[in-house]
Parts: structure tokens; C-alpha cells; sequence
């Protein structure tokens, strides 16, 4: 959508005070069963002031620094890594927020945010860390096996767990969904952030949204905005992805029994009512934080 990568930005900037630890995860992945334990079991394990992880291992295209094991975990130290799924600490992502608005980010390229953020975290002296087993998988992409696949999944869903699209380490990843910012000028970036940041803060003390140009929504599902004792805060970006998301909330519905996340979904103004589309395609125990972009 328009905002993207402004939405992780705003999901951020709300779920961060909901949480200890803040991830991403792409609306286009299938995640396995063992992704919150073993993000958990390696936030324990690492000192994550200065680190930031990912269970997402398959651009092969930047080469491995070093190979490194904590416990059972294998992890691989890399000079970069994709966006797809990334897990910090709220301290960090304080240093890293403005990667989501280009603001920090040469010729302003908002769509270069993930490799901005790298970028941060080693002129700091910190270290991106990615698990050598694959525990998250994209589906975005046009391999005629998963196509067949997502269809069996859709034509009945209940049995998605019998479905597996597979973790493997040498996946590559497929074509990128990155849409560039529609303010292409550090000037419109900063009145855009200024003016979202005010918003947001007129949000959190008042509870409640003024008219303005940005956010149509924010609701609460499962979770009352006094609820603020959760391990992570995981910002999920969605634009105009009716199926893949559908598959999303079906795995999420299906492989996620960790009880201590809360998922923010951030649409970026879809044609089509994500709200609606939740509630009805996930018999969901999960909490979400959900909001809707204009």
C-alpha cells in the first residue's frame, strides 16, 4: 500500500507498549509450530540489547559471517537480512525506527528498510543473527508445488496442518512486495511522521482517534488496552492480499498455541474489510491489535 513501510512504523509505535520483545512477520508466510518457543528460547539465550534475530533463513545472496551455536540452536551472524521476519528489543527498535520512514536512509529510499536497519546495527556495533533451520516460510511466490498447495488449503482449510510447505535453509526468497513510500521528499517524511506520531500519542493517553487524514481504525481483539504484560509485539504489514492472508490466519489459527504474543495487523487501506475477514476465517484465541489505514 501508500504507507508501507510507514505501517510497521505505526503498528510499532502502538504494540511496543504492549510487550518486551517487537518482531515483523510478513501477512505472506506459514509459520511452524515451534517459531514463538524457539524465538522465546533464543531471546533467553542471547543478549538481544545488542542483537537482533531472525528464524527466517534463506537469502542466499548474503554470505555468512560466522556460524555460531547457543545450546541447540545453530545460528548464522550475517551483514544482512530480509525483512520477512525480524525479532528485538524495544530499546532497539528505538534506534531503528526512523529505517521505517526512510528519514535515516539515503536519497530517502523507504523501501530499502530492512537493509537500512542492518546498516544501524553494525555502525553500532550490534549483530543480525538468523537460525540456520527456517522456522517461518514465505509463500509469496509462483512454484507450481505450493500453488497446489495453497489450493488444497483453501478448499478445506481444517486440514492445513497436514500441509507442510517445508523449512528448508537454501530457500530462496521470491519476488518482493516492497512498495516505495508515495512521499518522496525528507520534508513531506518528517510532516508525515510528526503528524502520525501526534496521532498516536493523542491515541494512547485519550483512547480514542480524532478525524484525521491517516488511520480509519484501531480495534481490539481479545485484548483490553490495559493488557500490556506480553512477551512479544508482532507488527504484521497487510495490503490487498485476500488469500494469502486467509492462509495466514489459518496457520496462525492451526501452529500458534504460545499465549503470550500480541499480533498488531496493519492495513494498509485493502478494498476489501479486514475485520470481517478475521473474524470470520479465524476461530481465533489469539489477541489482536487491529488497525485500519484510510
Amino acid at each position: 500500500g501508500s504507507y508501507f513501510p510507514f505501517t510497521l512504523y505505526i503498528g510499532h509505535e502502538i504494540v511496543k507498549h504492549y510487550c518486551d520483545y517487537l518482531g515483523i512477520l510478513d501477512s505472506k508466510t506459514w509459520l511452524s509450530s515451534e517459531y514463538f518457543k524457539t524465538a522465546k528460547r533464543l531471546t533467553k539465550s542471547i543478549q538481544m540489547r545488542k542483537n537482533i534475530i531472525s528464524l527466517f533463513h534463506s537469502n542466499k545472496s548474503q554470505p555468512t559471517i560466522e556460524e555460531i551455536k547457543i545450546n541447540d540452536d545453530k545460528l548464522l551472524v550475517k551483514k544482512k537480512i530480509d525483512g520477512l521476519s525480524m525479532i528485538y528489543s524495544v530499546k532497539i527498535y528505538e534506534e531503528i525506527k526512523d529505517c521505517f520512514s526512510g528519514l535515516s536512509i539515503k536519497n530517502f529510499q523507504a523501501h530499502q528498510w530492512a537493509s537500512a536497519i542492518c546498516d544501524v546495527c553494525h555502525k553500532k556495533r550490534y549483530h543480525v543473527k538468523v537460525t540456520k533451520k527456517s522456522y517461518v516460510q514465505n509463500i509469496g511466490f509462483t512454484q507450481k508445488e505450493c500453488k497446489d498447495k495453497i489450493f488444497k488449503l483453501l478448499s478445506n482449510p481444517k486440514k492445513c496442518n497436514n500441509i507442510s510447505f517445508g523449512y528448508d535453509p537454501e530457500f530462496t526468497v521470491g519476488e518482493k512486495n516492497l512498495n516505495k513510500i508515495i512521499y518522496d521528499q525528507k520534508e513531506n517524511k518528517l510532516i508525515l511522521k510528526q503528524s502520525i506520531d501526534e496521532l498516536l500519542k493523542n491515541y494512547l493517553e485519550n483512547n480514542k482517534l480524532n478525524d484525521n487524514i491517516f488511520i480509519d481504525y484501531i480495534e481490539f481483539l481479545n485484548i483490553s488496552p490495559l493488557d500490556k504484560d506480553f512477551y512479544f509485539g508482532i507488527t504484521i504489514p497487510n495490503f490487498n492480499r485476500n488469500i494469502i492472508t486467509k492462509i495466514f490466519l489459518y496457520c496462525l489459527e492451526e501452529n500458534i498455541n504460545y499465549d503470550s504474543v500480541v499480533f498488531c495487523l496493519v492495513d494498509d487501506g485493502s478494498d476489501y474489510d479486514i475485520m470481517k475477514l478475521i473474524k470470520e476465517h479465524l476461530n481465533f484465541k489469539l489477541k489482536f491489535i487491529v488497525i485500519k489505514m484510510k
